[in-house]
């Protein structure tokens, strides 16, 4: 698997403060009912197993270090239901339960592992789904705590930028 094969050439060559985050695929959505097999297994793959791989890998290069943390990527579908998003809800609730196993599993070791877990950004992919659901948009814009969407340069910035960095240090 190509994935398996960079995780573990990049957690050789980083240090336990620059370890990667990892990123989630949302592209199918639909109830429960709707999803096919093959939605199923490719957002659990790429989100779930995706993330439990590069954790494997990473946890390697760390209990050498007998310290280091890692942060992974979810969403706020990993703490509560979205409807019309059950796969990928399932997947990031899994990559929260995955996040708070390991970080039990690897405390004693000096090692810490968080989640974040971000809100929807309005992004090219977003903006697809609200132009082939524009009923979505209300539900998702009342999630929203700060008065509004934020354009993507913009609230990428911070979660990628200073979340991150104080969780690793």
């Amino acid at each position: 698997m190509k994935r398996k094969r960079s995780c573990g050439r990049q957690s050789k060559h980083m240090a336990a403060s620059t370890l990667p985050t990892t990123t989630l695929d949302r592209r199918k959505h639909g109830t429960t009912g709707d999803c096919t097999e093959d939605d199923w297994n490719r957002t659990i793959q790429v989100n779930l197993t995706g993330t439990w791989l590069c954790m494997k890998h990473e946890l390697r290069q760390l209990l050498s270090q007998r310290s280091g943390v890692i942060v992974n990527t979810s969403s706020t579908a990993g703490l509560v239901g979205y409807k019309g998003a059950s796969v990928y809800s399932a997947a990031s609730h899994g990559i929260v339960g995955l996040t708070k196993s390991a970080a039990l599993e690897y405390a004693e070791f000096g090692i810490r592992i968080n989640a974040i877990c971000a809100g929807t950004t309005r992004t090219p992919m977003i903006e697809h789904l609200l132009q082939k659901t524009p009923q979505a948009e209300p539900h998702m814009t009342a999630r929203i705590h700060f008065g509004g969407w934020l354009p993507p340069r913009k609230s990428q910035r911070p979660l990628y930028g200073s979340v991150p960095m104080r969780l690793l240090s």
